[in-house]
């Protein structure tokens, strides 16, 4: 059974996996500094203790299956609001179930209660051309993308 609830702070745990799970199948775009454990432990921890923040886990058979964390971010150069999903993750072997449609579902839902505009910043390795038309199916139109010059860490170019 799908089940989904709203994330705390003593989920830190499971959704810590999560992100490790999505940076180990290449889900989740890093600079070349790589994941730091400490930042991304800091991350989650204060964006599940936002209570403005959308913080879902999703469970089959009460084991947590994916999760979804997003905030509300002011564009910097208008009015618009905009969300920005911080993880999204489901387990490889539940993808083609109905979750990904609830999360997109909710993401909206959210986006609609703050004002903002629903928005989904792809820095995924896997199958962007699947995501692209899944997403167009949905109303969704391709708005840009994601530049990233390699041999840079930690915000200094390497010689």
């Amino acid at each position: 059974m799908i089940a989904l609830r709203e994330a705390s702070h003593l989920d830190l745990g499971y959704v810590e996996s999560m992100l490790k799970w999505c940076i180990d199948e290449g889900a989740l775009f890093l600079a070349d500094g790589g994941y730091s454990p400490e930042r991304g432990a800091r991350s989650l921890t204060r964006i599940l203790q936002d209570p403005g923040a959308l913080r879902i886990v999703w469970e089959v058979d009460d084991k947590v299956a994916g999760c979804l964390l997003a905030t509300i971010a002011d564009h910097p150069w208008c009015e618009t609001r905009f969300t920005n999903v911080d993880l999204m993750y489901v387990k490889p072997e539940l993808r083609r179930a109905p979750i990904f449609d609830r999360m997109i579902n909710l993401l909206e839902g959210y986006a609609e209660m703050n004002g903002a505009v629903p928005l989904l910043q792809i820095t995924s390795g896997l199958n962007l051309e699947r995501m692209h038309k899944l997403m167009n199916r949905k109303g969704y139109t391709h708005a840009g993308g994601t530049l990233l010059k390699r041999g840079v860490e930690h915000g200094h170019a390497s010689h």
